[in-house]
């Protein structure tokens, strides 16, 4: 299982220039353990019951990195149903814990918009570090990890003050919350490392060594296992959250970027950003099944919470491909803003 560290090389000027282009290296997908939901956001979100008529339930959200909204499809019929104005160069978006407030972070402003539900388009910015490309919540929602691609890391932030309480320079990359550890998970994208970080003390615990270059990450339903793709080694690494290792390789899964795992832990969606396709694998043979063509440049995939689709956002071609997932099928295309970068379905 183990390679050479010296086969992993990556100019963190490449990621500059891939960011000027709006291109940013930033995955996606499901990033959840024992509940149903996109990367970056906490498992155990508590229920919605009692906020009446929240805007942001049944929807999914696609942030445009190269635009200053994000656009809301409602899930009932997969259309496009509102915008929402942001910062310059929305990348993920994320809602809070138990409130109707979403915050996206905004690529090239540097900063987060807090969206409050209820007024929808009236939005605050709080200002952060360069490049934001993720934001998740602790599960009471009181405190916010703010990630970045740049040297500014990982940030966390009280979410009642809004002030910075910690700043950890070389935690680059998407993080995901696993419930059953209560820690969050960060594939580093610039570095062959996964980082496992403990909120609580808001702080890297552990560092293991993945090699090449680990994009994103999903949890199974039981949290028992992490799949990542990881672009350089063009493989998808199934990660033992009990050992914290790489326990076993599904090989040549080309350019892996974003990946997603059905509720019922059948299959790992994950899209290849170079080769227009969505490779399908099954999770009990840990093979690939299907491999499903889409639209230019598939960067990020999430699934319903109910699993009969699961959604694909093509950067290349400003479209949604919606699968099928009883058939594994591209089932429509939802045509959108330009350079739509990820996608998020709040639970």
């Amino acid at each position: 299982m183990k390679r050479s560290r010296s086969s992993y090389v990556l100019p963190f000027v490449v990621a500059v220039i891939l960011s000027l282009t709006g291109l940013t290296l930033h995955p996606g997908g499901n990033g959840s353990a024992e509940l149903s939901g996109s990367a970056c956001l906490p498992v155990d979100q508590g229920s919605m019951a009692g906020h009446g008529d929240f805007r942001f339930s049944n929807v999914a959200l696609v942030s445009h990195i190269t635009h200053d909204f994000i656009t809301l499809i409602d899930l009932s019929n997969n259309e496009v149903v509102d915008t929402i104005h942001a910062g310059e160069g929305t990348d993920f978006t994320a809602r809070v814990p138990g409130k109707d407030e979403l915050y996206i972070a905004d690529f090239n402003s540097n900063d987060i918009a807090v969206v409050d539900g209820q007024r929808m388009n009236k939005w605050t910015k709080i200002p952060v570090g360069i490049h934001p490309v993720c934001v998740s919540f602790t599960p009471n929602g009181k405190t916010a990890l703010i990630s970045y691609q740049s040297q500014d890391g990982l940030w966390f932030m009280d979410t009642k003050t809004r002030a910075i309480t910690r700043k950890i320079s070389n935690g680059t990359g998407m993080i995901y919350y696993l419930k059953s550890r209560n820690l969050f998970y960060q594939p580093a994208i610039f570095r062959p490392f996964v980082h496992i970080i403990d909120p609580v003390r808001q702080e890297i615990i552990k560092s293991v060594w993945v090699g090449g270059r680990p994009m994103s990450l999903a949890f199974t339903p039981d949290g028992k296992f992490a799949y990542i793709p990881n672009y350089d080694l063009n493989e998808v690494q199934v990660f033992s959250t009990a050992l914290d290792s790489v326990v076993r390789v599904i090989p040549k899964v080309g350019n892996p970027r974003g990946i997603a795992i059905s509720p019922d832990g059948r299959y790992a969606l994950v899209t290849n950003v170079t080769s227009n396709t969505l490779t399908v694998i099954g999770i009990d043979s840990n093979s690939v099944v299907k491999v499903i063509p889409v639209d230019r440049m598939p960067t990020d995939v999430a699934v319903r919470p109910d699993g009969k689709y699961a959604y694909v956002t093509n950067q290349g071609s400003g479209s949604i491909s919606v699968i099928d997932m009883a058939g594994l099928d591209v089932s429509a295309h939802i045509e959108v803003a330009d350079d739509p970068i990820s996608i998020t379905i709040p639970n």
